[in-house]
């Protein structure tokens, strides 16, 4: 069972609209509308970074942050107060690319096997299918190889890898290595 009750991620995904709280490095209290407040799970929500920079300059020194959400036509809402942050850092949507990048020790997984082959991604807001893109390691030097891209520790990918027909399922259980990540 989550956090999140049913009535809480219908106002959420009824409104969109949520008013972000941070703190500012002198303590000030930050406030941003954002207009792209999902549902990510039972337990969290996401919002955009799209002209956030103060928002998440605070996020990166101080992840203590307030959501709050209100349907105006019956004047109910909801507060939610939390820490940000987690192993996505940002995730960058332009036409035919997706862009992610992580925090490091944040992540609940290492890429600490011999090879990884290709990382696949499912960006999903919501209940909505998403996107999906899986690429193969970067092949280098002559003759190609993927030996200095996809190594313990490191993975590079070919640039513009066309997007998969069908994201890829779920592994029941996760995968091998915990890296899957939905």
């Amino acid at each position: 069972m989550g956090i999140l009750t049913q009535d809480m991620k219908r106002v959420v995904n009824e409104q969109q609209l949520g008013f972000i709280a941070t703190v500012c490095p002198d303590g000030t209290p930050n406030l941003s509308p954002k207009g792209t407040t999902a549902v990510l799970d039972d337990n969290h929500l996401v919002f955009a970074d799209v002209c956030s920079p103060r928002t998440i300059a605070n996020l990166r020194l101080n992840s203590a942050v307030e959501i709050n959400v209100v349907d105006p036509l019956c004047r109910k809402g909801y507060r939610f107060k939390g820490v940000g942050g987690g192993p996505i850092k940002s995730v960058v949507v332009k036409a035919d690319e997706i862009t992610v990048k992580g925090g490091k020790d944040k992540w609940t997984y290492t890429l600490n096997a011999p090879r990884q082959g290709s990382v696949a991604v499912r960006l999903r807001l919501g209940d909505m299918d998403g996107w999906c893109a899986n690429a193969p390691a970067l092949a280098q030097g002559k003759p190609p190889s993927t030996a200095q891209t996809d190594r313990p520790d490191l993975f590079k990918s070919e640039r513009n890898a066309p997007a998969p027909a069908a994201c890829p399922a779920v592994p029941a259980g996760g995968s091998a290595s915990g890296a899957f990540l939905d």
